[in-house]
């Protein structure tokens, strides 16, 4: 109900959609960031749900999870936020710029 007839599976649809993967990349392109150390991993802040309706804007209807299909097939992450902790208070702090502003 609502999904797809069971003769047409996912991959015919992205296979099917004109320039669905140009598109996708011109979306992310923007958006994308690569790893330091590993450069075949990329990533985004966007969700699967903002790059669906990103396509809406170009009139390509796609699902979340045809989204999905085509971040694994273009090497993308979604980009997690992380906490960071302050290292906390350190005495000599102003000491070690001064030493390095007097090297430099």
């Amino acid at each position: 109900m609502g999904g797809l007839p069971d003769n047409l599976s996912k991959s015919v649809i992205i296979r099917n959609i004109h320039d669905i993967n140009e598109n996708f990349l011109l979306i992310l392109h923007n958006y994308t960031a690569n790893d330091s150390m590993d450069f075949k991993v990329r990533w985004t802040h966007l969700t699967h749900q903002q790059i669906a309706d990103k396509f809406k804007e170009i009139n390509i209807n796609v699902s979340q999870k045809i989204v999905k299909q085509l971040f694994k097939k273009h090497g993308y992450v979604k980009r997690k936020s992380e906490k960071s902790l302050n290292a906390g208070y350190c005495k000599y702090r102003n000491e070690q710029f001064e030493i390095l502003t007097i090297k430099i």
